[in-house]
């Protein structure tokens, strides 16, 4: 994982445009996408980055976001189209190898969740 570090506060201007990061396959496996997702919590309100629409949409339930392809390669990186608004964010990363084998979220790695003040 490159780029956003888990714990941190960013200032708005400053605040994470791209989200990057590398995965690994586990031994006899090959990388066939990479998933992300971003969740934010701003008051009592919940928004889920749509990777369709490019936009964050109001959620109807806190922790229910979908993840969405980024790509097939170990390394990837995916632009956001504008600067994040304040909130709680959480960014989380998974890898599905050829078998459809998911890897799970480990925190401060796969699962990073940082503030936008």
């Amino acid at each position: 994982m490159l780029g956003v570090t888990s714990g941190r506060v960013y200032s708005r201007r400053f605040a994470p445009r791209v989200l990057r990061g590398v995965v690994n396959v586990g031994a006899g496996g090959t990388l066939r996408q990479v998933r992300i997702r971003l969740e934010r919590r701003a008051g009592r309100h919940c928004f889920n980055f749509s990777g369709s629409r490019a936009r964050f949409v109001r959620a109807k339930k806190c922790g229910a976001a979908a993840f969405f392809s980024v790509g097939s390669a170990a390394s990837f990186s995916y632009l956001l189209p504008a600067r994040l608004p304040v909130g709680r964010y959480v960014y989380d990363i998974q890898a599905v190898d050829s078998s459809g084998r998911v890897t799970g979220l480990v925190g401060g790695v796969s699962h990073v969740v940082f503030r936008v003040k």
